[in-house]
């Protein structure tokens, strides 16, 4: 039998079982364990959800000193990420491979997704002022509509339900290499019937050069991209008779950022900013009918001046771009438990999308309504678990559309656990899809998913592994036609088939912590048989922290393998190479609340290019002042 690198991974995952089965002295039952409410819209614990779901808690999103959440995410398994040169620059998020219009984004389940272009802006989002992040990965359209094709992401600013009474203070000051300065400041906490969040972040940079003479004279130019972020982050509760809870959160994120336009086109910059804001009634009408009321509005802004660019055939104007998507959520859920062991619950859901835009390229003006109902079982019997979901979505501009979910998993002992789940997902066209002068086709109907996967997890209180293999088919991919103007126009003629296997491992040693990852994927294009671009084939991550007193020590690794890209001057097919970054960190605790840590990313200062024409950012230096009380 030959002996692939991809064997010797799963073994060299799943040999630690044997070592390790022997430290489980308490059982995972009594084990403490995250809450987490994305995965089927309803609170339960990390050990007793079905799927793969991943939670970030506050503490390492705040000390993870990133700009944005997409900085997070490229460490976290099954995700992969590219940027045009930098945080702050256009950058993508690909779950398990799907494009990243094809998974939802989320601020306290609200969609975030923009209606023209169908993706997020990342770079008015830092992880600081949130308390946690939850990855659903898989389709999830059967829980939450368009757009969960590859999975779910949902950053939440609400306390913890574990937060104990009193005031939480927590802030941070940092700065390094090129004039970067990250900072961010907060309290929560519960006090008598009111529970709150408030959080605000502060950053900035001079940035570096991030394109190369590849990207064309349209965009390449040598000077430096910096950057302005600010945002601010906020939860108040109020539980006014047991049972009945009424709550509204805010967000509020700025950037400010530097791109290249070519040679003659210095200071070029754009302005985002994306705001969600939410109210949310949930009363115990019975102590088997929780009624969960919310209204949720979020809006997208995105503003790109006008200049002038010479491409050597004399200057030729560039218009200015604005465009504000909005979205207005209104979500009634009734839970309702069954026993002590089966659940239901039931969603009505009326989602209006608006947008307008000021480009020659857009739509000037759109708008769509969404009605859905949905139905979400959950059970528990003893070693098994269930999860099975149901929904349909009717859109006013082309109809309805039914998904549905079945997930199992099985205990084989209170560590060891194996699964497998079905679903299916799909998106709806974005407004420049069906209404874009060049390319917009309004006849365009959504892209459809079918998902299959299954899992193997080991978890004690000091040890988790697990395997993940899945495969995705996406049918009615819209793409272009590839006609010239005036027939060129987007249909669903693209069909694209995404397999792979994720596998982790995490060891608590007590001062000596490590982990371990590798992701190998085959993204295809199922017409052309051409490899997805922008996807590496296998990605390894690996780490270790050790604790020495008051001190930290540790190192993290990361090698994503070669992929291709499209040269937007001449469109033909090219090569990225793969590449291997170290980073380093220490910390230092001088009391409880005072701490003080220091980074280097890209140690050796590797060269290595995120997207075609451009280039990821080279050794950098961060020093910073931790306080939380």
């Amino acid at each position: 039998m030959n002996i692939s690198p991809l064997k010797v991974a799963i073994m060299a995952a799943f040999l630690p079982v044997c070592a390790f089965a022997q430290e489980n002295t308490t059982p995972l039952s009594e084990q403490l364990d995250p809450i987490v409410v994305t995965a089927s819209r309803t609170p339960e614990t990390l050990k007793n959800v079905v799927g793969d779901v991943t939670v970030v808690d506050s503490y390492q999103l705040r000390n993870s000193h990133s700009l944005t959440i997409a900085d997070i995410l490229k460490k976290q398994a099954g995700i992969q990420t590219y940027n045009n040169g930098g945080s702050q620059t256009t950058t993508g998020v690909f779950i398990r491979g799907v494009a990243e219009k094809q998974s939802l984004i989320m601020i306290n389940g609200i969609r975030i997704n923009e209606t023209f272009n169908g993706g997020a802006y990342w770079s008015a989002l830092n992880p600081a002022t949130f308390n946690r992040l939850e990855i659903v990965r898989g389709a999830s359209s059967s829980l939450y509509g368009s757009s969960a094709l590859g999975g779910v992401i949902n950053a939440i600013s609400t306390p913890a339900d574990t937060i104990e009474q009193g005031n939480h203070f927590f802030a941070g000051i940092g700065a390094g290499s090129r004039g970067k300065v990250n900072t961010y400041a907060g309290v929560n906490g519960v006090q008598g019937n009111f529970d709150y969040h408030l959080a605000g972040s502060f950053a900035r940079a001079d940035g570096f050069n991030a394109t190369t003479p590849e990207s064309g004279t349209s965009t390449y130019n040598t000077d430096r991209d910096g950057y302005k972020q600010a945002t601010l982050n906020g939860a108040l509760g109020y539980k006014w008779a047991d049972g009945q809870h009424i709550g509204i959160t805010f967000f509020n994120g700025y950037s400010h950022n530097d791109y290249d336009a070519g040679l003659l086109t210095n200071n070029i910059y754009d302005i985002t900013r994306q705001q969600v804001y939410t109210v949310t009634s949930t009363n115990q009408i019975t102590p088997w009918w929780q009624s969960i009321l919310r209204f949720g509005f979020s809006k997208t802004s995105y503003f790109t001046p006008s200049y002038d660019a010479d491409y050597g055939y004399g200057i030729t104007p560039n218009p200015a771009y604005r465009a504000n998507s909005y979205q207005r959520q209104l979500t009634w859920q009734n839970n309702f438990s069954l026993d002590a062991n089966n659940s239901l619950s039931t969603i009505v859901e009326r989602n209006i999308e608006s947008g307008v835009a000021t480009n020659n390229y857009a739509p000037t003006k759109s708008h769509r309504t969404t009605n859905a109902l949905g139905l979400i079982y959950r059970g528990h019997f003893n070693r098994h678990h269930i999860q099975a979901s149901i929904r349909n979505d009717n859109f006013s501009d082309y109809g309805h559309k039914v998904t549905g979910s079945l997930g199992y998993d099985f205990d084989i002992t209170n560590a060891l656990s194996i699964g497998i789940a079905g679903n299916t997902g799909f998106r709806a066209p974005t407004f420049q899809e069906q209404f874009g002068t060049y390319g917009g086709n309004k006849t365009i109907a959504p892209e459809k998913s079918h998902n299959i996967e299954a899992h193997i997890t080991y978890r004690t209180d000091s040890t988790t592994l697990q395997a993940t293999v899945f495969h995705n088919t996406i049918k009615d991919l819209i793409i272009s036609n590839g006609q010239s103007y005036p027939n060129n126009r987007l249909e669903n003629i693209g069909k694209a088939k995404i397999k792979g296997i994720s596998l982790t491992a995490e060891h608590d040693f007590g001062n000596t912590q490590i982990y371990a990852g590798a992701d190998f994927l085959n993204a295809k294009n199922d017409i052309t048989g051409e490899r997805l671009i922008r996807r590496a084939k296998a990605i390894y991550r690996a780490g270790i922290t050790q604790q020495i007193g008051n001190y930290e020590v540790g190192a993290d690794y990361l090698f994503v393998g070669h992929r291709t890209d499209t040269d937007f001057n001449t469109s033909r097919t090219v090569r990225l190479g793969g590449y291997g970054l170290v980073n380093l960190r220490a910390s230092v605790n001088f009391n409880e609340q005072l701490s003080a840590q220091f980074s280097i990313n890209n140690l050796f200062d590797k060269q290595y290019t995120p997207a075609y024409g451009y280039k990821g950012e080279g050794r950098t230096y961060f020093l910073n002042l931790a306080y939380q009380h």
